[in-house]
């Protein structure tokens, strides 16, 4: 398919319900910073040119009321919160008590074709900012800048695709039907072994890392589909999204866009997931060195993608020196070794 596609304003939230998300007031007002949003928006457009740029045919402008459009060369972009995670260490310095740790934001970024409100593209995203505090509860309004920076700066960074899912996104410019001819993939079941319930503290927080961290490696050169939880969450952005376009199309006629109330109906949005992934998570602890001031200690995680056809090995461990001084040690190394062994899924043993 070659020729102009036009996309229409970015619909930007999030899908995490309330009872599950402890930031909600505060991601509620970094979402919804208007310089935020038309830099964000901005360069989105320039990110999906980028892709586009491997084949002269396809040219990427953003949507014109002026114009008569083909409903199925215009797309709706949408970038949502999908989920927050927080850990922390807990250690002294002098006498004071400090918090010292990281917060990941998983995000998902969803293409979706206006005739037929059908998603095109997925890529799954994370962002990761630490923090420092006197609180245990981590203040995520005081990391609104490096948030937003860090959100923007994915999509000015052209060399943030690696080649294969940056082929992967040309390739969906390219023939937008070509997502529902490809192999499609989930992740349904995740499990901790028994050795790994009784060393995680957070067993919930441990589980959803796992899930995002497995979404992006595998979206690499895979279309992974998004959580069927989130499904009513990505709903109402396209319906969102669909209103402020403003018009209505008449699915079956020869009219085009008409001026009247928004009557869209959707026969698919997501597509069906093809293949499945079960994953299995065992950890370990080893002591290498103890004395009275810090203790080494090797934190090492492997990590099981099982389906029909495979099972990929992912193994990483990480060196720790733990100071005396720390009054409680978190999840935190048993992350970082999480971390490591799903960055690159493609290098791991099968």
């Amino acid at each position: 398919m070659a020729g102009n596609l036009y996309i229409i304003k970015p619909a930007i939230g999030k899908t995490v319900s309330k009872n599950a998300d402890n930031y909600t007031t505060e991601l509620e007002k970094i979402l919804k910073d208007k310089d935020f949003k038309k830099e964000l928006r901005k360069n989105i457009i320039k990110f999906l040119r980028h892709a586009a740029s491997v084949n002269p045919d396809i040219k990427i402008k953003r949507h014109d009321f002026s114009l008569k459009l083909e409903p199925d060369n215009i797309l709706i972009p949408l970038l949502y919160i999908d989920n927050v995670i927080d850990f922390n260490d807990t250690f002294s310095k002098q006498d004071s008590v400090l918090y010292k740790g990281n917060i990941y934001i998983g995000m998902s970024f969803l293409m979706f074709q206006l005739s037929s409100e059908a998603m095109i593209y997925s890529l799954p995203l994370i962002v990761s900012v630490p923090y420092l505090g006197d609180k245990p509860q981590v203040d995520l309004s005081g990391l609104a800048a490096p948030i937003r920076t860090e959100i923007v700066n994915f999509f000015k960074n052209p060399d943030s695709l690696t080649p294969l899912a940056g082929r992967n996104l040309a390739d969906c410019l390219d023939d937008l039907d070509n997502i529902f001819k490809s192999e499609t993939w989930s992740i349904d079941k995740i499990k901790l072994s028994d050795g790994t319930s009784k060393r995680i503290k957070n067993h919930k927080k441990f589980i959803a890392l796992t899930r995002m961290l497995a979404n992006q490696s595998l979206s690499q050169d895979r279309l992974v589909i998004p959580s069927k939880s989130r499904g009513p969450g990505i709903s109402k952005a396209i319906n969102y999204a669909v209103k402020k376009f403003g018009v209505g199309y008449l699915r079956g006629g020869d009219v085009g866009f008409s001026e009247k109330d928004n009557t869209y109906h959707s026969s698919r949005r997501l597509p069906v997931s093809k293949h499945h992934f079960d994953i299995m998570i065992k950890t370990g602890e080893k002591t290498i060195d103890e004395n009275e001031a810090f203790s080494n200690k090797k934190y090492a995680t492997a990590c099981y993608l099982i389906n029909d056809s495979q099972k990929i090995r992912c193994l990483n461990s990480v060196k720790a020196t733990i100071a005396s001084r720390h009054t409680g040690v978190s999840d935190i190394y048993f992350y970082n070794a999480l971390i490591n062994a799903l960055s690159d899924i493609n290098s791991c043993k099968r």
